[in-house]
């Protein structure tokens, strides 16, 4: 890491992470990231508003380091929690073919982090979820970190139990 950025380390038993903090690692986040992810494919989840603003730069960055990437945008705001915007989601996920070496990453944070976390872990029965905060928020806000859930043959029953 540069001398403007440090890392955290978060000791947990047998699931540990480090968090990076510092200027500009949206731009790195491909570089940052590749050697933890189970293959070269993420699928970034944001919002209408951080999308726009950030996107182009992370998809840049995964791309950069040979990072195959797709994009989805949801409403902004809470109702992008409801269970239909949820169903929509996870057909939109569904329709990108992830399989479950696919990591989501969730660009933004709050209903962003909430949604692509949640679609992680009942996509598939878990993918990898990674979050990248926009540049705007707080960086003790984001978390990585595997789940399991359960998941089903239709979208709408994606919402698994853990």
């Amino acid at each position: 890491m540069s001398a403007q950025t440090s890392t955290i380390r978060v000791d947990l038993a047998g699931r540990g992470y480090d968090i990076a903090i510092g200027p500009g690692l949206i731009d790195r986040a491909g570089e940052l990231s590749r050697p933890l992810l189970a293959a070269p494919r993420v699928i970034i989840v944001s919002d209408e508003t951080v999308a726009p603003l950030y996107g182009a730069r992370l998809a840049a960055s995964f791309d950069k380091a040979g990072v195959r990437t797709t994009s989805l945008t949801v409403p902004s705001g809470e109702s992008s929690k409801e269970f239909g915007a949820f169903g929509r989601l996870m057909n939109e996920l569904l329709d990108r073919r992830p399989d479950r070496k696919t990591t989501l990453v969730a660009l933004g944070g709050g209903v962003v982090g909430d949604l692509a976390g949640f679609a992680a872990a009942v996509l598939l029965r878990g993918v990898g979820p990674s979050c990248q905060p926009d540049e705007q928020l707080d960086p003790g806000e984001m978390r990585y970190g595997p789940t399991q859930g359960e998941c089903r043959e239709t979208a709408q029953a994606n919402a698994g139990r853990h």
